[in-house]
């Protein structure tokens, strides 16, 4: 299709739609809609109102470049360079882990708790960042006086530095580069209200079995959690609640069938109050507890 001439768009979003599903690509029609509202700088809402529009020669060599590597299995979100969560914009980029929609339910469930509990929060602590997506989203909703993000990957920082400029919450949120707890060593940095973070959890025999797009593109330090996903989960729950404040609520993402396994963790760490929460799916998605 490259060679072709001038088409219309109609014709434009069959032929992607096609080439994607060709690709074993699902959603097909999501990811066309995505990929040809991107080039052409449109809303997914205002495609199909401009059916019957003419796309130049090299406005559809642009897709199907883009085309060409989605059907490669490189990850939409890199492709475009950003992605949506929380209904928040995001910029994305190769080398970052990439957050899941089912990751929202761990920033619902603690903006529904902190709700509940009539309190604002001053302090948060997002670990492992990645993107920045969770305490970026938590510092939108929540309006803290400040969020603290740390990764051990420098560019993963900076890529949730470049969100939260993006988001309007640079001037309350705190970046650190290091591992775990590592970068609170300093001992400022205590007292948090609300401690968030989506670990590593996948078991390392699992991930030869991931989709391409993410054993082959993702940072495996982002996924693997060891031979039963838990390493990192193990290794930070004893120093939570030396920073958390008195009733202060702890919220991890889990994988599906790790849930009474990480409920006896947080109990073990000294956690109360410790609940499960699962996704649409009916899995175990979402662990939290609170210090006693």
């Amino acid at each position: 299709m490259g060679g072709m001439g001038e088409c219309s768009l109609s014709v434009l979003l069959l032929h992607v739609r096609y080439r994607l599903s060709s690709a074993g690509i699902s959603p097909s029609v999501v990811e066309t809609e995505m990929i040809v509202g991107h080039v052409l700088g449109l809303k997914r809402s205002e495609i199909y109102s401009q059916a019957q529009r003419r796309v130049t020669p090299e406005e559809t060599a642009v897709v199907m470049g883009l085309v060409e590597l989605r059907m490669g299995r490189f990850p939409l979100q890199y492709l475009l360079g950003e992605c949506e969560f929380m209904s928040l914009p995001f910029t994305m980029r190769e080398g970052v882990f990439i957050a899941r929609p089912e990751t929202e339910i761990l920033v619902e469930a603690v903006i529904e708790r902190v709700e509940a509990g009539g309190k604002p929060v001053r302090r948060i602590l997002d670990i492992a960042t990645g993107s920045g997506i969770i305490g970026i989203s938590l510092a939108r909703y929540l309006k803290p006086d400040l969020v603290v993000v740390t990764d051990i990957c420098r560019d993963a920082v900076e890529i949730a530095r470049a969100n939260a400029i993006l988001n309007r919450v640079e001037p309350v949120t705190q970046l650190m580069v290091g591992d775990r707890l590592d970068p609170l060593r300093q001992g400022w940095a205590t007292g948090f209200d609300v401690v968030v973070c989506n670990p590593p959890y996948v078991e390392t025999d699992e991930i030869p079995g991931l989709e391409p797009e993410i054993r082959a593109f993702e940072p495996l330090v982002a996924l693997d959690g060891g031979p039963d996903g838990l390493r990192f989960i193990d290794g930070i729950l004893p120093g939570i609640s030396s920073i958390l404040k008195e009733g202060g609520l702890v919220a991890f993402e889990i994988g599906a069938t790790q849930g009474p396994r990480v409920k006896a963790l947080f109990e073990h760490a000294g956690l109360a109050r410790v609940e499960i929460v699962k996704d649409l799916a009916r899995l175990d998605r979402v662990v939290l507890g609170r210090r006693s």
